[in-house]
C-alpha cells in the first residue's frame, strides 16, 4: 500500500451517497492525497454529464473513466480523450432484444441518454430519474430523450453508443441464441435486473488500466475503491483494493480490505490508510 501513486474510486455507493451527497471527509481526503503527490480519479458507470458535477466537487485529478470503462474524459472541459463505441448494428439488435424481454433500454452517449420505455403507456425508471432531477443541482441533470420506437432511438444515439443499459422489474433471462450473441460483449451490472453491455474487453478494469497507462503508473501502484458487482473487475486488477462496508458480498471477496460504509466516510478511510502507509 505504501507504493500507491494512483487511487481510483467508484462513485455511487462508494464515494457518493444517494447519487448526490458526498461526505466532507471524502473531499478532504482527496485534497490530502493530492497534496501528498498521489493522483485520485473516479471510475463510474455514469455517463459524463451525470458525473461531472460531483467529479469537480470532489476535487479529483483531471481524467475520469465513465460509462463503466466506455470512455475517458478530461473533467476540466469535458473533452473525450478516448472512447469505445459499440457498432450501430449491434446497438440496434440489443435494443430489440431488450424490448422483446420487456426491459427499459438506455443508450449512454457522451452527452445524451436516449431511452425506450418497456411500457410505452407508463413511466420508466428513466422518467422517475427525471422527476428527481428537478430537486438536484443543475450539474447532475443528464440530457435525456424519451423515444417512441427503435428507429428514433437509433437516430438519437445509436451511432455513438458507449454502453447499452437494460433495466427490468424481473430477472433478464435470454434464449440460447441470444446468450450466444451477447457473450461476445463485455457484460456487467449491479443485479440481474440492471445489465450493462459494452464492447468486448471493455469494463472498469480496462478503463482503470488505460487511465493508469496515461499517467505512466504501473498496476502495482494503483489502488481501487468500490462497492458493487461492476467494480469487481477493477478491484481484482489493481495492486491494492478496498471496498466500503456497504459493499456486496461479491465485491468484498474481491478486495484486500473493508472500510467504513460510504455514508460514514469509508472512501476517506481507505485514502488515509494509503497516506499512513507512506509515513
Amino acid at each position: 500500500m505504501k507504493n500507491v501513486r494512483l487511487i481510483v474510486t467508484d462513485m455511487d455507493g462508494s464515494f457518493v451517497i444517494d447519487k448526490e451527497r458526498i461526505c466532507p471527509e471524502n473531499i478532504e481526503a482527496v485534497a490530502a492525497a493530492r497534496e501528498a503527490g498521489i493522483l485520485v480519479c473516479a471510475c463510474t458507470a455514469r455517463l459524463w454529464p451525470m458525473a461531472r458535477g460531483q467529479v469537480r466537487e470532489a476535487g479529483f485529478n483531471e481524467l475520469t473513466v465513465v460509462s463503466n470503462g466506455g470512455a475517458i474524459v478530461d473533467n476540466r472541459d469535458g473533452t473525450v480523450i478516448e472512447r469505445s463505441l459499440i457498432p450501430e448494428e449491434d446497438v440496434e439488435r440489443m435494443i430489440r432484444m431488450g424490448m422483446a424481454h420487456e426491459a427499459n433500454v438506455g443508450l449512454y452517449t457522451h452527452g445524451l441518454l436516449p431511452y425506450l420505455p418497456a411500457d410505452m403507456q407508463g413511466p420508466s425508471p428513466y422518467d422517475n430519474y427525471r422527476k428527481r432531477w428537478s430537486t438536484w443541482r443543475r450539474e447532475l441533470c443528464t440530457p435525456a430523450a424519451r423515444c417512441e420506437n427503435v428507429d428514433q432511438m437509433m437516430i438519437m444515439g445509436g451511432f455513438e453508443t458507449e454502453l447499452v443499459e437494460m433495466m427490468s422489474d424481473k430477472p433478464l433471462q435470454w434464449t440460447e441464441e441470444e446468450q450466444a450473441y451477447l457473450s461476445r460483449f463485455s457484460t456487467t451490472g449491479v443485479s440481474d435486473r440492471v445489465i450493462f453491455f459494452l464492447n468486448p474487453g471493455v469494463d472498469k478494469a480496462d478503463g482503470v488500466r488505460r487511465l493508469a497507462a496515461r499517467y505512466g503508473i504501473p498496476r502495482e501502484q494503483v489502488m481501487t475503491i468500490g462497492d458493487n458487482a461492476n467494480d469487481v473487475a477493477m478491484l481484482e486488477w489493481a495492486g491494492f483494493s478496498a471496498v466500503v462496508g456497504n459493499a456486496t458480498r461479491e465485491a468484498k471477496a474481491a478486495a484486500d480490505i473493508v472500510v467504513a460504509d460510504n455514508d460514514k466516510g469509508g472512501a476517506a478511510e481507505a485514502i488515509y490508510r494509503v497516506l499512513e502507509a507512506k509515513k
